[in-house]
């Protein structure tokens, strides 16, 4: 996982928490993309392998899916991506904090207090910077 760091506040990425699913960054392009399009994705937790995914799946797939025990589906309207070398130099500049996902990700609610949420539990200084107003500077 991928938790945006609060200096990210351009609006598009502002305390994102992104699944990253794939890392072959010869494919994708940068920004959000193709948000004319909805993809349905389906996640489950394998006691074994961790966190499991589904991607870009039709409809009829999404539906047995939901059908299937401790299946999420989720459909997204467009996709995130790097142009190639962008974001290990955006990894080095700790513009992201990588977590790995953990078993209650799943079961948690997916609205705008998921990053702190996620944030709060990597450490205290993480903490501290979960809990900083939107603007410092007005504190």
């Amino acid at each position: 996982m991928l938790l945006a760091d609060p200096s990210l506040r351009d609006g598009i990425f502002d305390r994102s928490v992104i699944l990253l699913t794939e890392h072959q960054l010869a494919v994708h392009t940068g920004g959000p993309v193709a948000l004319d399009q909805l993809t349905f994705s389906s996640f489950w937790w394998s006691k074994k392998l961790g966190l499991r995914w589904a991607m870009r799946i039709s409809a009829a797939q999404a539906m047995a899916h939901a059908h299937r025990p401790g299946r999420v589906v989720r459909a997204f309207v467009g996709y995130s991506g790097w142009t190639a070398g962008q974001l290990e130099n955006e990894l080095r500049r700790n513009s992201w904090t990588a977590a790995r996902p953990q078993s209650d990700l799943l079961g948690r609610v997916h609205d705008r207090g998921l990053w702190a949420d996620l944030l709060r539990q990597l450490s205290p200084l993480h903490r501290i910077l979960a809990e900083a107003p939107d603007d410092p500077t007005l504190n």
